[in-house]
Formats: structure tokens, sequence, C-alpha cells
């Protein structure tokens, strides 16, 4: 498509192109003597280039002034005049919830075909007025990009204590009801940078800190294992470089990519996943993330790669350290524990972990004589 020169071009089923072709083909809109013009029809397939270049609240048509002159038109299949009423009928059946907002009535709702994140709703997920809280600690999540862009991603841990009713063995035996602690993921904020060096991702990094989070300091960094390799040219690695810089970033363990996958999908079916809108790009690449397919059939074990991946890379890496498939035990207060006679393990283990000032002086030993 390169050689012609174009008066007008069409493309059908974009979410099967990408944004490189429409760029390719709008370069060719030089033939002269005419009004020059491109268009595109498509159902929507997550926030994919379309939303970005076309819809009011896409990144990419509020940052490009000539993009800003595209027209978005939203149209649901009922409006097609030439559609056999049977035909309609069998569609809507077909679909429900949020696929049929997309699907039928053509929304960009964060539903994508193959979606790796497919638990996770950004009608719910998304929200407008979640903030720092200084009582909880503050992580950041790495994604080093050579090549292509780096992310550092500004996220709060939270474990909330959930009545959960555990079921025992037995006709007679009573359900028990117990409080343990859920943990809840607020992604804050998003930096995406490309071709940074070490000294400007810690500027970046430290300039965040300050502003936006109030002069708090990161209970843990977190990293790309990645960033370990040495570069040749220089001899030191990006954790290296980012650590003189003063960001003591942790490579996390490598772990299979569906690991911290299955987490977040966890959470997020539990309403347990949330992301700041000032942190929009993160949810956009919740919703797009996707896996290859081949007729319909997932294929292969790792989701495509686009700029999606950066995003969840990051985040996959703080959650494969901070969070669990399981809840955690509630920790009692101060006296609600057990009490263990001075003869038992217990009490031995339980002297062990208390501060030094506070350790238990009392024991006494139990010796069995044998007569």
């Amino acid at each position: 498509m390169r050689g012609p020169e174009y008066t007008w071009f069409f493309i059908d089923e974009g979410r099967n192109v990408s944004l490189e072709a429409w760029k390719v083909l709008v370069a060719r809109l030089r033939q002269k003597g005419y009004k020059r013009a491109g268009f595109v029809a498509s159902t929507p397939n997550g926030f994919d280039w379309m939303y970005d270049v076309f819809h009011p609240e896409g990144d990419l048509h509020a940052s490009n002034p000539s993009w800003a002159r595209a027209k978005w038109y939203n149209a649901a299949t009922f409006e097609n005049v030439h559609l056999d009423e049977d035909y309609l009928t069998d569609l809507v059946g077909g679909y429900s919830g949020r696929f049929l907002r997309q699907e039928v009535y053509g929304e960009f709702v964060g539903i994508v075909e193959g979606g790796v994140f497919d638990q996770w709703d950004p009608t719910t997920g998304l929200a407008d007025d979640l903030t720092y809280d200084p009582t909880a600690p503050l992580y950041t999540f790495w994604d080093f990009g050579i090549g292509d862009p780096g992310i550092c991603v500004f996220a709060q841990v939270k474990w909330q204590p959930e009545e959960v009713t555990i079921p025992t063995r037995g006709e007679n035996m009573p359900s028990k009801t117990t409080t343990k602690l859920f943990p809840y993921l607020y992604i804050l904020r998003a930096v995406e940078a490309r071709d940074w060096t070490a000294a400007e991702w810690a500027a970046a990094y430290h300039t965040e800190l300050q502003t936006t989070f109030r002069g708090a300091r990161s209970r843990g960094d977190y990293g790309d294992p990645a960033g370990t390799q040495r570069n040749p040219s220089t001899g030191t690695s990006v954790i290296s470089d980012l650590n003189a810089a003063g960001v003591r970033i942790v490579p996390v363990k490598k772990r299979p990519q569906d690991y911290a996958i299955r987490i977040l999908n966890n959470m997020m079916a539990g309403n347990r996943v949330f992301v700041a809108r000032e942190a929009k790009r993160v949810s956009d690449a919740f919703s797009s993330h996707k896996w290859h397919l081949k007729d319909g059939v997932r294929i292969g074990v790792n989701p495509v790669h686009d700029w999606t991946s950066h995003y969840v890379d990051a985040v996959r890496y703080g959650a494969s350290v901070l969070l669990s498939f399981t809840p955690r035990e509630e920790t009692p207060a101060e006296g609600d524990g057990p009490e263990y006679e001075p003869n038992q393990w217990g009490y031995v283990f339980d002297t062990l972990d208390r501060p030094v000032g506070q350790r238990k002086l009392e024991f006494v030993p139990t010796i069995r004589v044998r007569s």
C-alpha cells in the first residue's frame, strides 16, 4: 500500500489491522485535484488503536492536533436498516452484559477477544476518587524497556478483613465463620518514557514521591529480573545504574507469566483491584491485553507483545511479590492470642517473638523420670 497515491481509502474491520497500517494509508493521501479522506469501520475490540485515535477520550486523539480533527460515529447494529429481524434477534440472544454493549451497540467497554484479564471491568475498577492513603505502604513496580517504553507504576496494597464461612465435615457439624485478610490493589500513578537514562528515571521517581505522594518513601521497588543483565557497552545493568542513582530496585523471582495473571484475575473477580483516573493507561492495558488466537482458540502460553505488555508486566512483577492466592490470618491484638503454659512449646516461641523488654521470664521445664 506504500506505492500509490490515493484520493481516499476505506478500511473495514479495523480491529484486524494496526495503527501503523492506518498511518501508512494516511501518508499516501497525496493525489492532487480531489478532496482526500480516510475511513475505518469496525466493531470495538478493547481500547484499541481506533479508540486512541478517534474516540474523544482517546489518548492520541487529545494529544495529536491532526487526529483531533478526526470524526467518530457510534452506531448500534439495529441502525443498519438492511439487516433481517430474525438475524438481530439471534444476535442479541448470543450476547449479554458488556459483550452485548460492545458487539451489538458498538461501545468501547474494555472487552477484547482472547482477553488475558477477562475479569477486569473498567466501569467499576477505574475510579475517579482514588487517592494516596498515607497510612498504607507505597510501592513501585518497574518494567525496563530496551527500545520499548519503560514503565514505573506507583501502587498501594491493603489487607482488609472479611468474614469467611468455612464448611465443616459431617452432616451435624455447623459451618465455621472466621475473619481473614484479603489483599486490595490500588494503582495510583504510572510513568511511561522511552530511552530515558537511569538519572532521568531516578529524577522522575523522586519527583513523584515528593509531589504526588507528599514526600512519602516507597516501602519496596520491584522490577523486571532482566534488569540485572549487563550492557556490553557500559558493563553495568539497568538495575545497578538505578541503584547508583538512588532507586533501590529489587529484581523479582522469575515465575511463569500466568502465575501473577491468575492472582490478578482472581482479585479482579472479587472487585479488589482499582486504578486511579490518573493511571487510566494501566486500566486500558488490562482491557486490551490478549492471548494469541487461531480460529478463536488460544495458542501458546505468552500473551501478544504490544504496548499493553509493558504496563501489565510492571504490575505482574509487583503482584508476584506482594499478593497471593490465599488470604492471610487476621493478626490478633495484644493479649488476644492463646495463653500457653510454661511447659509448652508455644510458650517458648511466644517468648522469643516478643521484644527483649517484654519477654516472659518464667520458664518451668517438665521432666519425666522413669521409675
